[in-house]
């Protein structure tokens, strides 16, 4: 993403359309995290498996986690907690560096979405990933928190 940002962005607009699209997957990862975390994971579901699934290998196809435990889509705890504590922290650097109250709102609410699914995880590395990123993103964002 940051070899993306680099190369090709070179316009505010689009600058504000890459930042969306990774607003709208942090919202999915999100909302399909809480079902994971609450015990309801999309997978399990007939009607998922059969879009994902080629027809008749769905009844083979299970999830082996825990009921409340976080994966998203990788069957790896550790790998969704990594991405979600890269999630969780880009959502921090947009909350610090947002002004209008309505957008520090849904940042909010994303971020403790996302740090509730990370815990849901259980991985330690995601903790210290997310500590650690968001330890440098208050660092590198102090000068324009003090404005």
């Amino acid at each position: 993403m940051i070899i993306y940002f680099y190369y090709f962005v070179n316009k505010e607009s689009a600058a504000q359309k890459a930042a969306l699209i990774v607003f709208i997957c942090m919202a999915i990862a999100a909302v399909y995290g809480i079902f994971q975390y609450l015990g309801y994971d999309f997978m399990n579901f007939t009607w998922f498996q059969k879009l994902i699934m080629p027809a008749g290998m769905e009844a083979d196809f299970g999830t082996k986690a825990s009921a409340t435990s976080v994966f998203l889509s990788s069957y790896n705890s550790n790998y969704a907690g990594v991405l979600l504590a890269f999630l969780a922290a880009f959502c921090l650097g947009m909350l610090l560096t947002e002004r209008r109250a309505k957008y520090i709102a849904v940042d909010v609410v994303l971020l403790v979405l996302l740090i509730t699914c990370l815990i849901g995880t259980g991985s330690r590395a995601g903790l210290l990933v997310f500590v650690v990123s968001a330890g440098l993103a208050v660092l590198f964002l102090a000068r324009k928190l003090v404005k």
